[in-house]
């Protein structure tokens, strides 16, 4: 299997958000070598899998290395600002042995962001050992209308589309 999400590593420790197929999960405990009991995040049903049949976040391996790198020098203060507020509404959640979904859409609701996020914020949190800039605000790394190549190469491209057509 040569895919690329095996380069990156699925942390498998309790409590650690996975999924198994489209269903995010929480790792419940380790079973044995090669399964543990994940509980569905939405439906909190119980269930066995294999380990090599999960996945973290498409986006956890990229966000994780972009942030080892930020010098938090250069962080604005209302990002903070922003982090501290939702460590605040997530320490509370914390505080919970067990959260139900409801508790996740009362977050969102709080802070403003969907549930997705929430459970991505409460993960990165978490994986952290519950460290404020887990909670900084990410930017964008492209979209409509934005570059998400250097300028040089936009140029390049450019001067090749102008040459060719």
């Amino acid at each position: 299997m040569a895919d690329k999400q095996q380069d990156l590593w699925l942390n498998l420790g309790i409590g650690a958000h996975v999924y198994h197929g489209e269903r995010a999960c929480r790792i419940k405990t380790t079973s044995s070598l090669d399964t543990v009991l994940l509980e569905d995040l939405q439906t909190r049903e119980c269930f066995s899998a294999k380990i090599k049949d999960l996945l973290q976040d498409p986006g956890d391996g990229v966000t994780t290395q972009a942030r080892e790198h930020v010098n938090i020098l250069e962080i604005a203060q209302e990002d903070w600002d922003r982090a501290k507020e939702r460590q605040v509404v997530l320490d509370e959640l914390l505080q919970k042995d067990i959260y139900e979904s409801q508790d996740i859409v009362d977050c969102a609701q709080q802070l403003g962001l969907t549930s997705r996020h929430i459970y991505n914020l409460v993960r990165r949190y978490q994986e952290s050992g519950l460290q404020l800039a887990a909670l900084l605000p990410t930017k964008p790394s492209g979209g409509a209308g934005k570059l998400r190549l250097s300028a040089n190469i936009e140029d390049i491209i450019t001067a090749v589309i102008k040459e060719v057509y």
